[in-house]
């Protein structure tokens, strides 16, 4: 598939040398290869300013990036994944113009970071002595894991006694970074969300995410498992590609904060496959399991926007009414019913979510959107 590829990047070491024409100086040359006027004097043992003509000067050094082009692609969003200037991409790529750029394509991003790099540099382990009072849970939250994460890195920890004393390893992963935007944006530091019991994961190549969208998700369906037990469960679509950037099907969903999730249905979910990808009703939507799940988010402040067809924001809104929301809380969280164009509400209608809602989780202190 052409959106597997959209992180193609691949990293070399580079030396660029420049002959020194006349007329030419450090400064004028920093400007031209973006790079310091300190890095020029180190990198060719200059203790000064002076220069000659014909000198041959290294003007970059260190690792270079190769990305090939896939649809979708701008090079404002190829700057923005990978930290490099349109500029200096336009002047390293001979023929490249930001009005004009070919799929395959392939250009040299020098002094670029691969976004996935974030995911190999996890800081090291730290030690956590359990105080009185702490649960796992308490543990994960303070070092933003999973709890899973801490069982599996301490062999035989019992969940549900845990002693004061007891001293965890925690391997905190690696700072996560949501970079631009949902239509123009990559994930330094990316996750892959795994499995839960109360949904099916459609396809895991496909459902890359920051840390706090994973724990946000997670969270919440873990909610509904606790208090519908029985509930059939719904399929989890679409996330981010590793490293984010542009996925085929979809305009957005490049950054790590965009979920496509099937409704819970009263009818017609498979125990293994779970609620399908199809056409709900009003009738048809299970509202207690579904309220359940959007109000963990919502009472939170964690999503931007959940887009959801407007037929089916009615039941929704009545069965948040009936659970105690307040006509405050209802404006705010509603766009029903003031009209499928009416700019307020976090839940808001978007052409053709009649067979899934799109949840765009927003960013908080621990995570940097940039």
């Amino acid at each position: 598939m052409l959106a597997m590829s959209a992180f193609a990047a691949t990293a070399s070491a580079d030396r660029r040398l420049h002959v020194v024409d006349a007329g030419e100086s450090l400064g004028a040359l920093a400007v031209r290869y973006h790079v310091s006027v300190d890095d020029l004097r180190r990198w060719n043992a200059l203790s000064g300013d002076t220069i000659q003509v014909g000198q041959e000067l290294v003007v970059e050094e260190g690792p270079v990036l190769r990305y090939t082009t896939v649809p979708g692609d701008t090079l404002g969003c190829i700057a923005t994944r990978f930290g490099v200037p349109v500029e200096r991409i336009v002047t390293d790529n001979e023929g490249v113009s930001p009005q004009r750029l070919d799929v395959g394509r392939e250009l040299v991003l020098r002094g670029g970071t691969d976004p996935r790099a974030g995911e190999r540099d996890a800081p090291p382990a730290v030690v956590h002595v359990v105080a009185a009072g702490e649960t796992l849970s308490h543990v994960a939250r303070a070092h933003d894991v999973e709890i899973a994460e801490i069982l599996a890195h301490n062999p035989g920890l019992d969940p549900d006694r845990v002693r004061i004393g007891r001293e965890l390893s925690i391997r905190p992963g690696p700072e996560s970074a949501s970079l631009g935007a949902p239509n123009c944006g990559a994930i330094r530091g990316g996750v892959q969300v795994g499995e839960h019991p109360a949904y099916v994961l459609r396809n895991p190549e496909r459902a890359w995410a920051t840390r706090s969208t994973q724990r946000r998700l997670r969270s919440a369906f873990d909610v509904v498992h606790r208090r519908h037990p029985r509930a059939p469960r719904v399929r989890v679509h679409d996330l981010s590609l590793e490293g984010g950037g542009p996925i085929d099907d979809h305009r957005s969903h490049q950054s790590g904060r965009d979920v496509d999730i099937t409704y819970f249905q009263r009818r017609g979910c498979d125990a293994r496959d779970g609620c399908p990808l199809t056409r709900v009703d009003p009738g048809d939507l299970d509202v207690r399991r579904q309220w359940t799940l959007l109000h963990r988010w919502l009472r939170g402040d964690q999503a931007e926007a959940i887009y959801v067809d407007y037929a089916l924001q009615a039941p929704l809104h009545r069965e948040a009414r009936r659970r105690g929301a307040t006509a405050a809380q209802l404006a705010r969280w509603f766009q029903y019913p003031r009209g499928r164009w009416h700019a307020d509400g976090v839940v808001r209608h978007f052409p053709n979510h009649r067979d899934h809602l799109h949840v765009r989780f927003s960013c908080d202190g621990e995570e940097r959107c940039r």
